[in-house]
């Protein structure tokens, strides 16, 4: 007995259209875990706190002409603990104090609202004078 002559043609590419379907599932699968990874990863970098500290150092020389030295940045957590009445009153939750010591200085910067709240200067009242006790509006 012999095979009718396009079986063996139909049935290869039967094979051949089963094979690509897979190959494509396989691609189209490893597309999405890529960029499923490459989502997690960025989300990763943006959360990491040297990433926030260097964007908000960024920001605020956008907005104004700060001073050249790099400030310690400090977010505020709980503002009803803050000792400085002047810095008490003016700081919220979630601001970011950038204290320039070098150039006596303290910038709050409100980022929810992405606004530059207020800009202090530290007054020395004796040599041990720290930003939380000598504080000064301008």
């Amino acid at each position: 007995m012999q095979s009718e002559p396009g079986s063996h043609a139909t049935a290869k590419r039967g094979r051949n259209l089963v094979v690509m379907c897979f190959l494509s599932l396989f691609l189209a699968a490893a597309l999405a875990g890529g960029a499923w990874l490459f989502f997690k990863y960025r989300q990763a970098v943006d959360a990491n706190p040297k990433t926030v500290e260097e964007r908000t150092i960024q920001r605020i020389n956008e907005m104004v002409e700060a001073p050249s030295e790099k400030p310690s940045v400090v977010t505020v957590s709980d503002a009803s603990k803050l000792t400085n009445k002047e810095l008490a009153n003016r700081a919220k939750n979630d601001d970011k104090l950038l204290i320039y010591t070098e150039n006596k200085r303290i910038i709050i910067f409100r980022p929810l609202s992405d606004k530059i709240v207020d800009m202090l200067t530290i007054r020395d009242t004796s040599d041990t004078a720290t930003p939380q006790e000598t504080v000064t509006t301008q």
